[in-house]
């Protein structure tokens, strides 16, 4: 039998067992915010002046990947509370399509939306181009995971 002293110290239950990383405190209050809850893949719906359509998109690390059809999209997001704003270069691959705004070839969108659970509804326009604008419906499908 091994004596206490041979099996070292135990942390008192106010100290981190894992230095380095989050307590399972920190963790819970971390999810709690927010803060991972955004990350995952999101099934995307929007209606422009010459049509609609849908996609799929991953937000991780506020980063925008995804596409549809016809197009894909890479940019950026940022989130500030029920608020997220992206920007977003829309490429086309399939040029026999027309996008849901009427623009043949590559453009540039900014994004406004407002976070409610899983979804997502907001507002797209141009980037330093005159013309229309579209909605979007983002739905969480899944979280990512390690």
């Amino acid at each position: 039998m091994l004596r206490p002293s041979r099996l070292g110290r135990r942390p008192p239950r106010s100290e981190n067992p894992n230095p380095g990383h989050p307590t399972p405190k920190t963790l819970v209050c971390y999810i709690a915010e927010g803060k991972t809850a955004m990350e995952g893949l999101w099934i995307v719906q929007f209606e422009g002046t010459s049509g609609g359509g849908g996609g799929a998109v991953v937000l991780v690390q506020g980063r925008v990947l995804g596409g549809d059809g016809a197009f894909v999209y890479t940019g950026t997001y940022q989130r500030d509370g029920a608020k997220i704003g992206a920007r977003v270069l829309v490429r086309n691959y399939n040029p026999a399509m027309e996008s849901a705004l009427g623009i043949k070839g590559n453009y540039e969108l900014t994004l406004q939306g407002t976070i409610q659970g899983e979804v997502i509804k907001g507002s797209a326009s141009l980037v330093n181009q005159e013309g229309p604008g579209m909605v979007f419906k983002l739905t969480k499908v899944s979280p990512l995971t390690a």
